[in-house]
């Protein structure tokens, strides 16, 4: 009596075949360039999905433009910091006429994860590489209050 429509592989289908789609996620093609030789610049090391892909070789294994890279770092915020200033240094191409990049680095985790977005986007995820051998992890002996955080 029902028949079953699968409506998202027919407008995934659909929309992989439209030239807004193809543009829109060329639009951030400057960026995840300018992520990865940040990356390889500092000695990220890259994890996730694309190490995956990377790993096996293969374009058609898992689709790249929906996925953030993700890198872990000895210094996830500190590298999460430079590398929004260098997303936010990369030049528009000068057929894109639309508003500026907004470029937003955001804590996910303190000092373990942070991710890096432009016009809410995600980009690049950073993540902590240092392990702590199974112990909690050292905490300030001070009060939160007088650490400066409210």
């Amino acid at each position: 009596m029902y028949d079953v429509i699968d409506v998202v592989a027919l407008a995934e289908a659909a929309a992989t075949r439209s030239e807004t789609f193809r543009r829109d996620r060329g639009s951030f093609a400057p960026y995840t360039g300018a992520a990865e030789a940040y990356a390889r610049e500092h000695g990220l090391v890259l994890a996730g999905d694309e190490a995956s892909r990377r790993l096996v070789n293969t374009d058609a294994a898992i689709p790249r433009d929906h996925e953030p890279l993700e890198f872990y770092s000895g210094s996830p915020l500190n590298d999460a910091r430079a590398m929004t200033g260098a997303l936010a240094a990369v030049t528009r191409p000068p057929e894109d006429t639309g508003r500026e990049p907004i470029v937003v680095m955001k804590t996910t985790r303190a000092r373990e994860l942070f991710s890096i977005e432009v016009n809410e986007r995600q980009i690049a995820k950073i993540r902590a590489s240092v392990s702590t051998g199974g112990r909690a992890p050292q905490r300030s002996s001070l009060p939160r209050r007088a650490r400066g955080c409210w």
